[in-house]
C-alpha cells in the first residue's frame, strides 16, 4: 500500500508540475495551437479529477462498509459478554448447590454410621445375651398371645433399624445423582464459557484488525481528497489561464545585463535532475536555489508584467513575470508577496521577500526562467 500511495503521490507531483508549466505559458506569443494545447491539458486533468473523484468515492464506500462491520462486531460482542454474565451467575448457583449437596451428604453418611452402630449394638446384645433377656422376655409371656405379642415387638425393632439404615443409603444414593448431575452442568457450563471467551477474544482481535483498516482507509481518502483538491486548484488556475491567453501584448524578452534576483550569490541546488530533498525520489529541478535568509529582498530580473503572485502548493507564495517573445521568470518560496497580478514590474524592483513556505527545507529561492512554457538553465541567461 505504502509503495502505491508513493506512486501517487509522484503522479500529484507530476500534477502540481504541470501547473506550473501552464504558469509560464506566455500568452500571444504561442497563438492558437499552444491554445488548444493548454485546453488538452486542461482536459487531461479534469480526467485525473474524474478518477481522483472515483478513489475518493471507493474509500468513503469501503470506509462506511467497515464501520457497519465494526458496529456488527460491537454487538456480537455484547451479546457474548452478556451470555458469559449470564453463565458466570449460573455457575455460581450450580457451585452452591454443590457446596448443599456436600453438606446433606455429609449428614447422610453420619446419621448410616450412627444407624450401623446402634444396629449392631443391637445384635451384638441379642447374639451375647440372647439365651438370657430375650428368651426371659418371652418365657415371661402369660399366654400364647402375649408370647407372640412379645415376638412381634422383637421383630419390628429389628426391621425399623434395618429401614431407618436403607433409608439413609437411599438418601446418601439421591444426593449422590444430584451430585453428579450438577458436576455435569459445572463441567458443561465451564466448556461453554470457554468457548464464549474464545469467540470473544476472535471478536476483539477481528475488531482490531477492522480499526487498523478502517484507519488506513481513512487516510486514503484524505490522501485522494487532498489530490483531488490540487487538481481542482490547477485545473482553475489553468482555466484562467486561457481565458487571460489572448490579452497579453508582446514584451521585449529577457535581453540586455538581466539583474540578479535577490542578494544571496550561493546556488544551494543546481538546475536538472536530483533526488528531492522532501519526496527523496529522483526529480527534474526546473530552477536554480539560491541561498538566503528569512526576509531578504527579491528583485525582478528585468521589466514585465506580474501573471501570477500568490499561493501555489509546493512552491508556497509565488511571483510569474512575463517579460514577452515567450520568456517568464518565477520567484518561489516567498514569505512576502510584494507586487499583485497585473503589475508592471521593472529591472531591480522588489518584488518579495525569501521565506521557505510551499514544499521547501529551509528559507532559499527558488528562480526559475522559461522560453515559451519550457524550463531553461537561469544561468543560461543569467550571470
Amino acid at each position: 500500500m505504502l509503495s502505491f500511495l508513493r506512486g501517487i503521490l509522484r503522479d500529484k507531483i507530476r500534477y502540481l508540475f504541470l501547473l506550473l508549466f501552464i504558469l509560464f505559458t506566455l500568452e500571444n506569443v504561442f497563438g492558437k495551437d499552444v491554445i488548444k494545447q493548454k485546453q488538452e491539458e486542461l482536459n487531461s486533468i479534469k480526467q485525473k479529477m474524474n478518477i481522483q473523484k472515483t478513489l475518493v468515492e471507493q474509500a468513503k464506500s469501503k470506509e462506511r462498509n467497515l464501520v457497519r462491520e465494526i458496529n456488527t462486531i460491537d454487538q456480537e460482542i455484547e451479546i457474548t459478554s452478556k451470555r458469559i454474565e449470564e453463565l458466570e451467575k449460573h455457575l455460581n448457583q450450580v457451585l452452591v448447590l454443590k457446596k448443599e449437596a456436600e453438606r446433606r451428604l455429609n449428614i447422610a453418611q453420619k446419621n448410616l454410621r450412627s444407624s450401623r452402630e446402634r444396629l449392631g449394638e443391637k445384635l451384638f446384645l441379642i447374639y451375647r445375651y440372647g439365651n438370657t433377656e430375650y428368651l426371659e422376655l418371652l418365657l415371661g409371656a402369660r399366654d400364647p398371645y402375649d408370647f407372640l405379642t412379645r415376638c412381634r415387638f422383637l421383630s419390628q425393632l429389628a426391621k425399623e433399624d434395618a429401614l431407618l439404615v436403607k433409608s439413609i443409603q437411599d438418601e446418601m444414593a439421591n444426593v449422590n445423582r444430584w451430585r453428579k448431575e450438577l458436576n455435569d452442568k459445572e463441567r458443561d457450563i465451564k466448556a461453554t464459557r470457554e468457548e464464549l471467551l474464545s469467540k470473544q477474544k476472535f471478536l476483539a482481535e477481528k475488531k482490531d484488525e477492522r480499526n487498523k483498516l478502517l484507519a488506513q482507509t481513512v487516510s486514503e481518502r484524505v490522501f485522494y481528497e487532498r489530490a483531488l483538491k490540487e487538481l481542482e486548484e490547477s485545473s482553475r488556475v489553468l482555466e484562467a489561464l486561457i481565458r487571460r491567453l489572448q490579452q497579453t501584448a508582446q514584451g521585449p524578452g529577457l535581453v540586455g545585463n538581466l539583474y540578479w534576483p535577490t542578494t544571496g550569490r550561493l546556488i544551494t541546488s543546481p538546475f536538472g535532475y536530483r533526488i528531492h530533498p522532501i519526496w527523496g525520489i529522483r526529480m527534474f529541478h526546473s530552477g536554480i536555489d539560491i541561498s538566503g535568509s528569512y526576509g531578504d529582498p527579491i528583485y525582478a530580473v528585468n521589466d514585465g508584467r506580474v501573471i501570477f503572485s500568490g499561493w501555489q502548493s509546493g512552491y508556497g507564495k509565488v511571483v510569474i513575470i512575463d517579460h514577452g517573445n515567450g520568456m517568464s521568470t518565477l520567484y518561489a518560496h516567498c514569505s512576502q508577496l510584494l507586487v499583485n497580478e497585473g503589475d508592471q514590474v521593472k529591472r531591480g524592483q522588489l518584488i518579495g521577500r525569501v521565506g521557505s513556505t510551499g514544499w521547501s527545507t529551509g528559507n532559499h529561492l527558488h528562480f526559475e526562467i522559461r522560453r515559451n512554457g519550457s524550463p531553461i538553465n537561469p544561468l543560461s541567461v543569467i550571470k
